[in-house]
């Protein structure tokens, strides 16, 4: 898959142009693990108000609040296990200044199950994030 690099200087021509790059990776992650990655983004960059926001349509897309809910309180490094965990954990390690994602976040999201076309979202939906100060993919 081919992820086209933004060419437009503004912020939300960037912010569109991420968008509709993870819109049109049909194989990439569901809305609710957008959103879920989104929380992580956003608590990374200690942006609770956006966590807060983006973790309560998290927890209505993936029809369970308890991993949103935890990740909030606890925050980074994360509990949480399996397939949401490792999404927590290589978001954070993307959104961190400077992005510190190295083998063992790919290690762990493969392990997860995460899909190439998936990883390419998450990477995405991160950067959407930080340029969007929380704007979520939709």
């Amino acid at each position: 898959m081919r992820i086209p690099f933004p060419t437009v200087t503004s912020p939300s021509g960037d912010i569109a142009r991420l968008e509709t790059a993870a819109l049109r990776n049909r194989g990439g992650l569901n809305r609710g693990e957008r959103a879920f990655v989104a929380v992580a983004a956003a608590l990374q960059r200690g942006d609770h108000a956006a966590a807060q926001r983006l973790g309560r349509e998290a927890a209505r897309l993936l029809r369970d609040p308890r991993p949103v809910d935890l990740l909030i309180e606890e925050g980074f490094p994360s509990p949480l296990t399996g397939r949401l965990g490792a999404l927590a954990g290589a978001a954070a390690s993307l959104s961190a200044i400077p992005a510190r994602i190295g083998p063992h976040d790919i290690t762990r999201l493969a392990a997860a199950g995460v899909t190439p076309d998936e990883m390419a979202d998450l990477v995405l939906v991160c950067a959407a994030n930080g340029l969007g100060g929380g704007r979520p993919d939709h």
